[in-house]
């Protein structure tokens, strides 16, 4: 069964397979297929099984020219991983080991078989995991992007998640750059760019005009622009201050004479007004006597004259608007801590201002008496404020202090910054329960009721009484 050989590859694969098979046959020995494997026989096989006790076999041991597969050193295709096992039964094999020669070189190509001698595919780099990783991680990153972009345009175009009211004062002759950017500085819309398209789209590019506007930047650009082409008022600027504890009454006057509304506009906005104010929606308006009292904060404001049936809302708008500024939610925190509510603070804040307008440090020691009166468990907790009397004439005897228990229905007027801090951090430690003022409004406190009513003599002996 001698056979000399020169081939490679497939034709190598083949002619083994057949010296195999005419072994299998003449043996009757059954090879698995990892016999068959090109480069790693194992000659088990072709062995009889070694025992103790062994016995004779027929078994006929080829002959190692049969398994010279090579006729020469270029042409061997046995490579380093060929193994022999049990060659001291047959010398003959021994000379295979010898004849092992550069087979890896030969068998290396493209990785043509693994490391058990079995036919493999050729063993890809990493390099294509980074690939797929590389292109996925590009479309990934180019859809969120993408999805982003849609989400944002959506968002401004459409106004959603938008309820804030807007000023904006439109200048002659801008163009539609010029008021995407005005509208954006006035808080109406996100992107100007996306505007100005949006404009352009729609074909009114240079037709929106100049004026004053205020609106809800709710409506989106589709309103925005409504209203722009319609025009919006002369830009004719007013200053109006609204002193610190002024009522409501007072602040209504001033502005109508202002010309920055009309009386029917602000009555309906106190009465009936859709403010976008949390703290607006918890007055307890079934109890008040003005809806609105005491959340006008007092300030100089620059308004454009309006005689619409809006200007009210508008301009009692921003007056709320800069409360809501002022009170921070580091305040309402406080507030909450002392047990109050927003509307408490200012109830009682409105009481302290009238007391001690002016003057932060007695605002803080007058506080400090309505608190202890507050707490009083031995006697009704009346406040006793004289301003309060003076409010009740209109609003109902609720808001007296000297009769009725307890804070008013709610604020008597418009408090400034430094009485809602005194109320929100009174005086320490500060263990009076009465105060009275001189005509120069000077401030004596009390411990007890007997004291009190001899300082108030005194001043009446000197002639510092206030009538």
């Amino acid at each position: 069964m001698k056979e000399n050989f020169n081939f490679h590859g497939d034709e190598h694969d083949k002619e083994i397979d057949k010296i195999l098979d005419e072994f299998r046959d003449d043996n009757n020995l059954n090879l698995d297929d990892e016999y068959k494997s090109v480069g790693k026989y194992d000659f088990d096989m072709f062995m009889p099984k070694s025992t103790s006790n062994s016995e004779d076999t027929d078994f006929t041991v080829p002959s190692s020219d049969a398994l010279n597969f090579g006729a020469g050193e270029d042409d061997t295709f046995i490579d380093d991983d060929f193994v022999i096992k049990h060659h001291e039964y047959s010398p003959e094999l021994s000379d295979v080991k010898d004849r092992r020669t550069n087979m890896t070189a030969a068998h290396s190509r493209a990785g043509k078989f693994d490391k058990n001698g079995k036919k493999g595919k050729k063993k890809r780099s990493n390099a294509w995991i980074v690939s797929v990783i590389v292109q996925i991680s590009l479309i990934v990153g180019l859809s969120v992007f993408f999805s982003w972009a849609i989400i944002t345009t959506l968002w401004d175009v459409l106004a959603l998640g938008k309820n804030e009211y807007c000023e904006v004062v439109i200048a002659q002759d801008a163009s539609t750059a010029e008021i995407a950017e005005t509208l954006e500085q006035a808080g109406a819309i996100d992107h100007p760019f996306l505007f100005r398209m949006f404009a352009k789209l729609k074909g009114v590019d240079g037709s929106l005009r100049s004026g004053v506007y205020n609106f809800y930047n709710s409506i989106g650009y589709e309103g925005i622009i409504s209203q722009l082409q319609e025009g919006g008022l002369a830009a004719d600027e007013v200053t109006v201050t609204i002193p610190e504890g002024a009522n409501l009454e007072t602040v209504k006057s001033l502005l109508v004479d202002a010309g920055v509304c009309t009386a029917d506009s602000f009555d309906e906005a106190v009465a009936s007004g859709e403010f976008n104010y949390g703290f607006i929606e918890e007055i307890p308006v079934q109890r008040v006597y003005y809806r609105l009292e005491g959340y006008l904060y007092p300030e100089t404001y620059n308004f454009y004259k309006d005689d619409t049936a809006n200007s009210g809302f508008t301009a009692l708008n921003k007056l709320i608007s800069q409360l809501d500024t002022v009170f921070t939610d580091d305040m309402k925190a406080r507030a909450q801590e002392l047990g109050y509510s927003m509307h408490e603070v200012l109830t009682l804040a409105s009481i302290v201002e009238l007391e001690a307008s002016g003057d932060p440090e007695n605002m803080a020691k007058v506080a400090a008496v309505f608190y202890n009166r507050l707490n009083w468990t031995d006697q009704p907790k009346l406040l006793g404020s004289t301003p309060t009397v003076t409010y009740a004439k209109k609003a109902g005897i609720m808001y007296n202090t000297e009769v009725t228990e307890g804070l008013p229905p709610g604020p008597i007027c418009n408090p400034s910054i430094d009485a809602i801090n005194a109320v929100l951090y009174p005086a320490e430690n500060f263990d009076y329960d009465y105060f009275v003022t001189d005509k120069d409004k000077v401030f004596y406190y009390s411990k007890t009721l007997d004291e009190h009513n001899s300082t108030i003599a005194r001043l009446k002996r000197e002639g510092k009484w206030q009538s």
